[in-house]
């Protein structure tokens, strides 16, 4: 009881299990989603909601990213309130601005839906970011509950209310607006006008522009695909619903990755380095690889039961786009070091390629391949952005790519290590 204990406290295994059942309501969500919209109309909140995605970025203004390199600089405890501070007031001012452009834009439903939901989703990842800083396990915690809340009311949508576009947008939104009441709640902030500062907000503002450019990279990396194919005249909204199935599976191979690369942070801004980013990689990598062929193995039939016929082409997308989003990895432990020290510029850079040949291979292989092709071009990018990465970190730690990808039999110690050194250690998060 003692040893589970321990390891339950250890912020990467406690990361590492809650993201197991976060998979799992993931995809009940998705399952129960996808089955009460239908196709067509999943292919309508999918477009809505990969605008949204990548606006609330730019809403962001990359500050949440300034919040460890300022917060070493200055009292933690005292800075987190500074920070969160400063966060409110520009949400109040975004959500006035918010209000103004659904009535300047009436008739307009995307715009209207996209402007009013924009600030709440962003808000939460700023919210969430601070978190993940401060408090790690009770974040992960309370995401796993907001999780299982959120199926449950899409549960009762199914039995009571008929599908609808208003609906269907309710259901990807009610977990942002409980993650960003529960964050603020958590992190205790005692509200003054005086913390305001708006030389401050200016400083976070500078500092975070190129973070966000980055993270816009990375969002486009991810999103611009679907974003794409709605301009295509001979793609449907319902193949765009499918198509967002197929990806939402394929990027379960990264379920270790990403609970780890958000504990990853939170080392990093306490002074963690290259040999801990190193480490996490080699460990991920083979996870994600075992985790890929066990999808790729029960996809199908998996597919067939729980989305139904209406979703049989989604199976071909998530086998495409496996191929490069296992290889992903990297590229989020390596930017995660970039940004805690400074380096966003060259996550700009990289990125930046990736997203141009992601937006060329669509404009070649949607045409010749429909929403395979488009799996086909996300592949194409996702791989040449881990390679990129790799070899930049490579030559900056002067760990050898041998090293950051195979794993290491001291890799396997350190892991056994962990419950008995982390038992010996007298605090825990509470």
């Amino acid at each position: 009881m003692g040893k589970v204990k321990s390891l339950i406290k250890n912020e990467y295994v406690f990361a590492v299990v809650n993201k197991f059942y976060m998979v799992i309501i993931g995809l009940l969500h998705s399952i129960l989603l996808a089955r009460y919209l239908g196709a067509d109309l999943k292919g309508e909140v999918s477009f809505i909601q990969n605008i949204v995605a990548t606006g609330s970025v730019i809403l962001t203004l990359g500050i949440h990213q300034a919040y460890p390199y300022f917060r070493k600089r200055n009292d933690p405890n005292k800075y987190k309130n500074v920070f969160m501070n400063s966060i409110i007031t520009i949400y109040l001012f975004y959500t006035l601005v918010s209000v103004f452009i659904s009535l300047v834009f009436c008739n307009n439903i995307t715009v209207i839906i996209s402007a009013c939901i924009m600030p709440v989703f962003s808000y939460s990842i700023v919210s969430g970011y601070v978190m993940l800083v401060e408090l790690p396990n009770k974040r992960n915690l309370a995401i796993s509950v907001i999780g299982t809340i959120e199926v449950m009311c899409l549960i009762l949508l199914w039995f009571f209310a008929e599908k609808s576009l208003f609906w269907g947008i309710f259901a990807i939104t009610l977990v942002e607006v409980l993650k960003s009441v529960y964050f603020t709640i958590a992190l205790k902030i005692k509200l003054s006008v005086k913390q305001v500062s708006f030389r401050h907000i200016k400083e976070l503002g500078v500092y975070g522009f190129f973070p966000m450019i980055a993270l816009l990279m990375a969002t486009l990396n991810y999103r611009i695909d679907i974003m794409m194919l709605k301009s295509f005249a001979t793609i449907t909204s319902a193949q765009i619903g499918i198509y967002s199935i197929g990806i939402t599976i394929s990027e379960k191979s990264l379920l270790i990755s990403d609970a780890v690369k958000e504990i990853l942070l939170s080392k990093l801004a306490k002074d963690k380095g290259g040999e801990e980013v190193a480490f996490v990689m080699r460990v991920c990598f083979p996870v994600s690889l075992i985790a890929a062929m066990i999808i790729c193995l029960i996809g199908k039939p998996f597919m067939d039961i729980m989305y139904g016929s209406e979703y049989s082409g989604a199976y071909a997308v998530t086998l495409i786009n496996m191929i490069g989003t296992v290889f992903m990895v990297f590229f989020k432990m390596i930017s995660q070091y970039n940004i805690v020290n400074k380096k966003q510029i060259v996550n700009i850079i990289m990125l930046s390629i990736s997203v141009i040949l992601n937006v060329i291979c669509n404009l070649i292989f949607v045409p010749l391949f429909e929403i395979n092709g488009a799996a086909l071009g996300s592949t194409i990018g996702y791989l040449v952005c881990a390679v990129v990465f790799l070899i930049y970190f490579s030559k900056k730690s002067g760990i050898s790519i041998k090293d950051l990808v195979f794993i290491k039999k001291d890799d396997l110690y350190r892991i056994k290590r962990i419950s008995k050194t982390k038992s010996k250690q007298s605090g825990g998060e509470k």
